[in-house]
């Protein structure tokens, strides 16, 4: 046998391994994969992770092969996994973590750990390898386990019976890998009985979601390699040209066309343009009314040549997949910009892209795979998410659009989600059902051209298109568009009152939530400042959302504006400042550490004085958060999670975790667990919770921030 045919048949069984991997839902899609080695014929099998710091991998050589070879079809897949599950041990020694990201490196030490048990879970033959390797027994491992628990001196009778139950139904494979984990990683009783509960408790149980990166090699240091040969770091390559694109474009219509053919898309709707100037290849739908019209612009040779390998139906999934993910970017662009001229030919569209996503979302399987596997959210927490805003209204149909819910794919799901999330989650949830009850019983039972006309002259480079809605790929609305019924410059003068109010009540900084109103945009905004002058994101009201608060009482409105803060401001200003963190962690010093925590204290002083003040706001943030933030699971997390660092601190705040508002274990879940911005001290969350401050925050504010850029000078 030639090393050729050799390696082809060895690859052959490689891939059965790992399609027998992927069958079992362990890992992220497309995280693992296989790399040759062009110099010496070897393959390395490795699994990506969220941060790619560790990333294990086992090699296959020559001699590697024969040993495949000689093995028969039931055994070597098997083999392969177990060999390849070994080199988690290999590529987690502590050696290989020195210099790493702590935030990033736990992320993926946490992941392969998931997946550890996961796949122990499922392989009686991983379990039976280590079985017949160890030197210790399961029993004498979870004695030994539980006594590190013990030893520690961290957790209660309580906390040491859960961890007990956890440890007997556990697998022997993850019980000698935590064993070992817990070993090599520190010397330290409090610190190994902590780590040893993260691992029994936590981590089994998460789920964890990232997007591979398709460009990932061990093979090459791609960065190293283009600063070495001065090569652009583009990885879209270089512009296409015409020749390119007339290939490239017949290749995107021949998938339209079997879109069409399975009447995924009305005819005529998908078209291919080709851009001289920019040598962008452009594919683009169609809509009834041209109000929304999506495009994807194929950027460069690299993304060209990923498409040209591509057969039929991989590339129409692609454009299926395109098509959503900007149909849901989109939504968030449009939101409040669609002038009320526009507003019919709008919805029209609405509801036809609609039908086409159900009809991408039911019959591609790559689209709801690829989507559920990139985004935070999972299929459980969409239709958790949908059911809560159902359950909260007052529909007669409550059980028939449930239902619905519950059978309807990940990729129609995340674009109902995408629409409630731009026109704002907190709306009225009879509204939202109202929408959801449309989406779920009208649209599909609608013809997929139903209301739909292709213009056969439309061109989105024409100088001449007669669409004047389109521009670069978003609507776009002149100066003259904005609300002129006088509703937002109402709302403006109500929200001026309400936040003098506000900021009297819960001790705001006098000065530092600025209202501004641009009668030019007909737009209404709100900001909100902190200590170190980070701004806080904005919000702003045109004439339909205005609508939504013109008939709330004074202190309705204070309240709004208070689940603003909450949710909004300080909810995005979490997930900003930690992307903030996560990107620039070495070049922050002490000082602006200082001034970060700062702004946290000073945040949660005012979601404390908020939450006491207004007796609506905790109510109504529970019911917009839903089971995602379940009260309990919100208390629980802080109670177990909670480092004693200080014996008295942590006695009192048992207290005060029990007599915490909604609110206050809403910000602190947020602050600990999902930014992970400070650590669950027991002196942490008692500085936060204790009722007394004794000297509130204060700063200086800015004056001369303008929101409308000068545009408002008119009011």
């Amino acid at each position: 046998m030639t090393e050729d045919a050799k390696l082809k048949q060895a690859m052959n069984k490689i891939n059965d391994a790992i399609s027998w991997i992927k069958q079992l839902n362990c890992i992220v899609l497309n995280s693992i994969n296989t790399e040759l080695n062009p110099d010496d014929g070897s393959v390395l099998l490795y699994l990506q992770t969220p941060n790619n710091l560790i990333v294990p991998s086992l090699l296959l050589n020559v001699q590697a092969y024969d040993y495949l070879l000689e093995q028969d079809d039931a055994s070597n897949g098997e083999g392969i996994i177990i060999s390849w599950a070994g080199s988690f041990m290999d590529a987690t020694v502590p050696k290989e973590r020195t210099g790493l990201d702590p935030e990033q490196l736990l992320q993926d030490m946490d992941y392969l750990y998931n997946v550890w048990y996961k796949l122990t879970k499922q392989s009686e033959a991983i379990n039976d390898y280590y079985q017949d390797t160890a030197d210790l027994s399961a029993e004498k491992i979870k004695a030994e386990l539980q006594q590190i628990l013990t030893t520690s001196g961290v957790f209660d009778a309580d906390v040491l019976a859960e961890t007990k139950t956890q440890l007997a139904g556990m697998p022997f494979a993850y019980l000698w890998g935590i064993y070992q984990e817990v070993q090599r990683s520190t010397d330290d009783s409090k610190t190994a009985g902590q780590l040893l509960y993260h691992l029994v408790v936590e981590v089994p149980h998460d789920s964890y979601l990232f997007k591979p990166d398709p460009d990932f090699s061990l093979l090459a240091n791609v960065a190293d390699q283009a600063a070495a040969t001065g090569a652009d770091s583009n990885s879209m390559g270089e512009p296409i040209e015409r020749v390119e694109a007339e290939k490239l474009a017949e290749k995107l219509r021949q998938a339209g066309d079997l879109l069409v053919e399975n009447n995924l898309i009305p005819a005529g709707a998908l078209d291919v343009e080709y851009d001289e100037t920019q040598h962008d290849v452009i594919v683009y739908l169609q809509s009834p009314n041209d109000v929304m019209i999506f495009r994807n612009d194929i950027l460069g040779t690299k993304t060209a040549a990923m498409i040209e390998q591509e057969n039929t139906e991989q590339c129409a999934a692609h454009l299926a997949i395109s098509f959503i993910l900007n149909f849901a970017r989109d939504l968030q662009d449009t939101a409040g910009q669609i002038s009320e001229q526009d507003w019919d030919g709008y919805c029209a569209d609405l509801d036809y892209l609609y039908r086409i996503i159900l009809g991408f979302s039911a019959s591609i399987p790559d689209v709801d795979n690829y989507l559920s596997s990139t985004n935070d959210r999972t299929l459980v927490d969409l239709r958790q998410k949908l059911i809560s805003y159902i359950q909260a209204s007052d529909s007669e149909d409550k059980t028939d659009l449930i239902g619905i819910i519950n059978q309807l794919g990940y990729g129609y799901l995340y674009t109902l989600m995408a629409y409630i999330d731009s026109i704002g989650a907190d709306q009225n949830a009879n509204a939202i059902a109202d929408f959801l009850g449309h989406a779920l019983v009208y649209l599909p039972t609608q013809d997929i051209a139903s209301g739909f006309n292709p213009d056969k002259n439309f061109s989105v480079l024409a100088e001449n298109n007669p669409h004047d809605t389109w521009q670069n790929g978003s609507i776009v609305l002149d100066n003259g568009q904005g609300d002129t019924s006088g509703i937002v410059a109402d709302l403006y003068a109500k929200l001026q009152a309400a936040v003098e109010k506000l900021e009297q009540r819960c001790d705001f900084v006098p000065g530092s939530i600025n209202v501004q109103y641009s009668a030019k945009q007909g737009l209404a905004g709100i900001l909100f400042q902190t200590p170190s002058r980070i701004i806080s994101p904005s919000f702003a009201w045109n004439a339909q959302s205005a609508a939504q608060l013109s008939d709330l009482e004074p202190e309705q409105m204070e309240t709004q504006l208070g689940l603003d803060y909450v949710f909004g401001a300080f909810g995005e200003a979490l997930d900003n400042l930690a992307a903030g963190i996560r990107n620039n962690q070495d070049k922050l010093d002490q000082v602006s550490m200082e001034q970060i925590n700062t702004d946290l204290a000073y945040n949660f002083e005012r979601i404390t004085k908020l939450s006491q003040t207004y007796a609506d706001l905790d109510p109504a943030l529970k019911e917009m958060m839903g089971q995602d933030y379940d009260e309990r699971k919100l208390r629980d997390y802080l109670t177990t999670a909670m480092q004693v660092d200080d014996n008295d601190a942590a006695y009192q705040v048992d207290g005060l975790l029990v007599r915490a508002t909604y609110t206050q274990l809403f910000a602190l879940y947020r602050l600990m667990h999902d930014c992970k911005l400070l650590e669950p001290k027991a002196t942490t969350i008692f500085d936060l919770l204790k009722n007394q401050v004794e000297n509130p925050i204060k700063f200086d504010v800015v004056d001369d921030v303008d929101l409308f850029d000068n545009d408002h000078d008119d009011e």
